[in-house]
């Protein structure tokens, strides 16, 4: 995922693209604790696993789509990434 995001976020962007994207995996797991362990003990260990992991695997399949829709379209956001890299 990284590698995307430097390659079609704007050089001068990077580092508020960065901290947003692993901002939000930070306060997804924090929710992550809140609901588990609820779930937990309303369910079982074993129920909320495979809860979670569908969850997941819906996540990925979303995901999929989105990348799909997104390699489709022409890269016109950054002139770093048009030039192949290097921007000399």
């Amino acid at each position: 995922m990284t590698t995307y995001l430097q390659r079609t976020a704007p050089p001068q962007l990077l580092g508020r693209v960065l901290a947003n994207v692993y901002g939000g995996v930070g306060v997804a797991a924090a929710i992550g604790y809140l609901i588990g362990g609820p779930m937990v003990d309303a369910t079982s260990p074993r129920t909320a696993f495979v809860m979670v992991g569908c969850g997941g695997l819906a996540g990925a399949a979303i995901t999929a789509v989105l990348l799909r829709k997104a390699r489709r379209q022409p890269d016109t956001r950054s002139r770093w990434a048009n030039s192949g890299g290097l921007d000399c």
